[in-house]
């Protein structure tokens, strides 16, 4: 039988692989987000250093 055009597998379990991480990540900055907005003191998981920081651009 002749393959029709499309991605295989690999390509499949990467895109569900990556999906759910992106899920995750997104699901993590929300909870960072609603602890933010309970006390404004909180550090963001995100913020590594002055350079990479989230916690400004949440606020």
């Amino acid at each position: 039988m002749a393959r029709t055009a499309g991605g295989g597998r690999a390509l499949a379990l990467l895109l569900v692989i990556t999906g759910a991480a992106g899920l995750l990540a997104s699901w993590i900055i929300t909870i960072d987000k609603f602890k933010l907005l309970e006390n404004p003191d909180f550090v963001p998981g995100c913020s590594l250093n002055p350079v990479v920081s989230c916690g400004n651009i949440m606020k």
